[in-house]
């Protein structure tokens, strides 16, 4: 009984993985038993997952309503920026 109620039991920090994974890719069935019963009995969790909804929900629409041009600018300067950090980091790694 110790063993399945282990294996079932969830830390917080397991919890909050779980609430952000489920959004991105789904839950195993497994998972998404033991995520309702963390969030059953723990109410921070439970409030992580709704505000962890609230701001998702939030940046996909902010992203639906940018412009395409805005984000075409915004994706070479993203390209630029990481050009730019990874010679950095790179010039950093030689002198190592």
């Amino acid at each position: 009984m110790k063993a399945i109620m282990h294996t079932l039991m969830l830390s917080c920090t397991k919890a909050t993985e779980l609430i952000e994974r489920k959004s991105m890719d789904g839950l195993t069935f497994t998972d998404n038993i033991r995520l309702s019963m963390h969030t059953a009995m723990c109410s921070a969790c439970k409030q992580y997952a709704k505000q962890s909804l609230l701001l998702n929900s939030a940046i996909s629409q902010h992203l639906n309503e940018v412009p395409e041009n805005k984000t075409k600018k915004k994706s070479i300067l993203e390209s630029q920026a990481r050009e730019r950090i990874q010679k950095e980091l790179e010039k950093n790694l030689k002198k190592e």
